[in-house]
């Protein structure tokens, strides 16, 4: 991710909480979107169209966050923290290890506030950025599919392929979120600067020579999540 790009969050808590939560999160600088404990409908989406995602355990049953949970990593591999209502009982500790387990990345047991808002800050920086001392990655590899970002070259199984610009822009966005779900919302800005109306059909144009062209034995694959985007998988 890009420095310097706005920071998304999405807040799935209940109402009793969800303004105070809200303006803490955007007093930290990071946009929040909300969502109840319930809900179910365009997950995908939604989860496409940010960087992090906070639970809250307020109001929110167990067994549907578990759920919730795992619905969430079999799509994308976002940053997850989640709030832990009473960190001091008998049984936090084990919760906590099942939500570790699970693939959630950081349990907090801070009330809201400055302490929380520097937690999820804490978080963002290990998913997305680089120490400044840290050389330039020039260089993305899954399997056999190499791009050299400072001369915009693309190795396929062994052999040098021309990507139009366009198409490198696509490859790159989907080769830097390996296994992440990847909105067309997220392409049309990062790629055309443009409102997604406005490219859904070249979008999806493109996708399609972007997969021609790295069809290969040991490239990674795009798969099409039905109304959502795409993912790049590894070749297994």
């Amino acid at each position: 991710m890009q420095q310097g790009r706005e920071r998304r969050i999405l807040l799935i808590c209940c109402d009793e909480r969800s303004d105070d939560l809200s303006q803490s999160v955007m007093g930290g600088g990071f946009k929040a979107s909300c969502i109840k404990p319930g809900y179910r409908n365009n997950l995908g989406s939604l989860v496409s169209s940010v960087d992090i995602i906070l639970f809250d355990e307020v109001g929110f049953p167990k067994g549907d966050l578990y759920d919730l949970t795992r619905r969430i990593r079999q799509k994308c591999s976002l940053p997850i923290a989640v709030i832990q209502h009473d960190g001091g009982s008998p049984d936090s500790s084990s919760e906590r290890t099942i939500y570790l387990e699970m693939g959630i990345d950081t349990v907090m047991t801070c009330p809201i506030g400055k302490e929380m808002v520097a937690r999820l800050n804490a978080l963002w920086r290990r998913a997305y950025t680089y120490p400044k001392d840290a050389p330039a990655i020039d260089v993305v590899t899954i399997g056999s599919l190499v791009l050299i970002k400072s001369e915009r070259r693309v190795i396929v199984a062994g052999e040098e392929v021309h990507f139009a610009p366009k198409e490198y822009g696509v490859l790159l966005c989907m080769m830097e979120r390996l296994g992440r779900l990847v909105s067309k919302e997220r392409l049309a800005e990062e790629v055309w600067d443009k409102d997604i109306g406005v490219v859904t059909r070249t979008i999806e144009i493109h996708i399609g020579r972007v997969r021609t062209k790295i069809d290969s034995p040991g490239c990674p694959r795009i798969v099409t999540i039905h109304n959502y985007g795409y993912r790049m998988d590894k070749v297994q």
